[in-house]
């Protein structure tokens, strides 16, 4: 059902994060988008995707926007 990723909540903003370090971090990730999805389908809720955004963060990380 529910996952172990970390949610972030305040007013109509929602953040989820989760430390990926190997194939089954991603799929969990993954799994646990879907279940908000469900949720704001069931709920009438629709999520705006234009503000959706995905962060990578670290420095060994190979998507890591380096400033």
């Amino acid at each position: 059902m529910w996952s172990l990723s970390h949610i972030l909540k305040f007013a109509d903003d929602v953040k989820i994060f989760e430390k990926v370090v190997e194939v089954t971090d991603v799929n969990q990730l993954e799994k646990d988008l879907d279940v908000i999805v469900d949720w704001t389908e069931k709920w009438q809720m629709k999520m705006n995707t234009d503000k959706c955004k995905v962060m990578h963060i670290g420095g060994n990380n190979a998507n890591h926007a380096r400033t």
